[in-house]
């Protein structure tokens, strides 16, 4: 009776064993989003809101990836979501979605905390979906954007911005959780990258272009691409890209430097009232491009050319420090957070002055340049 038993409650644990998922539903039955769009009406200023949506029906083994766009409109992101109801057959379905796409006028007016918001709240959403700023006149454009050729924007922006900063560190990656945290954390400041639309051999693509700049949640200013990389030093945010410079002083690029690793690290000290911080950067290089004249280089060489990419990176980084306080007088760097993490009861006393004090407070930097490999035989 006993084995009986035994073999009836492993029968009945079999059988929950082999039931599938409650809220299961089958592919056939959704519209699977890969990206979307943001826009706002003009005259109403309800939201606009584009779906890159995957074509299954024509999407197979032997046809490349087809996507549709299905453009609505609504009072609210949820509202408009739904209304995308209306043109398709299927329920939008939001659990492989790679990007958002935001106008540059919701972001600088509006601002995006209740974008961020929406998202969040939604279960199929993942927490590394990323979000960038549109330079052309609508989000739209962005997703609209042929790309040459490529089937999926989305997943195209995904992949641009996930490897750029072991490529070329011109931009930033910005997943939602990211965003978030940046948003509410004590000290931090929020950026994103930027996209627009470039010709390429007679056609229009998409290029990452540069970093957007908030204060709390509305967009304030951009770093171009080429102030982007040093933005990137800052935050310690580089793993690769390159530094190219003039070291024969007749204003012509003769070296390139190609990035291998780089580590940041910001200390301050506060004084009467005053801080003081001292970023330190410390970069692995390999000499990948140099004239004839460096044919033949030597180690004397070597710690002059170190020196001078040494110079170009602090130069460079101070560049962008007097920009974010003369223009955007905002401390964009989040350097109020190492404040909060390393004293979190002075954080406290100083934080609501903490835009005034940014301006007024002194930033050293000293940039440490290794190069490991030269390419050439000593």
């Amino acid at each position: 009776m006993g084995k009986f038993k035994i073999k009836y409650l492993v029968l009945i644990f079999t059988v929950f064993l082999m039931t599938g998922c409650w809220d299961y539903v089958g592919v056939d039955n959704i519209s699977i989003v890969t990206g979307m769009a943001i826009d706002k009406d003009d005259k109403t200023n309800n939201y606009k809101a584009a779906f890159e949506v995957v074509n299954i029906d024509v999407s197979n083994k032997i046809e490349v990836v087809k996507t549709e766009i299905v453009e609505t409109m609504g009072k609210t992101l949820f509202d408009t979501s739904r209304n995308a109801k209306k043109r398709l057959m299927n329920k939008l379905y939001f659990g492989d979605m790679e990007v958002v796409i935001i106008d540059k006028k919701i972001a600088e007016k509006d601002g995006i905390n209740t974008i961020l918001n929406w998202f969040l709240r939604d279960t199929e959403i993942r927490g590394t979906l990323n979000f960038v700023i549109s330079e052309e006149k609508t989000a739209m454009e962005i997703l609209n954007n042929n790309a040459l050729n490529h089937p999926i924007v989305g997943l195209l922006i995904k992949e641009i911005l996930k490897n750029d900063n072991g490529v070329t560190s011109s931009t930033i990656y910005q997943p939602l959780y990211r965003a978030y945290n940046n948003l509410h954390d004590n000290g931090c400041s929020l950026a994103f990258p930027i996209f627009r639309i470039v010709e390429n051999d007679g056609k229009e693509t998409l290029e990452s272009n540069g970093i957007a700049v908030f204060k709390k949640d509305k967009m304030i200013g951009q770093f171009q691409s080429n102030e982007s990389k040093y933005y990137l030093f800052i935050s310690n945010n580089v793993n690769g890209g390159l530094l190219t410079f003039d070291s024969n002083k007749d204003n012509i690029d003769d070296i390139t430097l190609e990035i291998s690793g780089n580590n940041t690290s910001k200390k301050y000290s506060y004084e009467d009232g005053k801080f003081k911080f001292l970023i330190t950067t410390n970069t692995v290089v390999h000499l990948s491009e140099a004239d004839e004249y460096h044919a033949n280089i030597s180690v004397k060489k070597i710690k002059e050319l170190e020196k001078q990419a040494e110079q170009l990176i602090e130069k460079n980084i101070q560049k962008i420090i007097k920009k974010a306080k003369s223009e955007y007088k905002v401390d964009v760097f989040s350097l109020g957070s190492v404040v909060y993490k390393n004293n979190p009861k002075l954080w406290k006393k100083v934080k609501n002055d903490w835009g005034k004090k940014f301006l007024e407070t002194e930033i050293e930097v000293k940039s440490d340049v290794d190069i490991i490999n030269t390419g050439f035989f000593k």
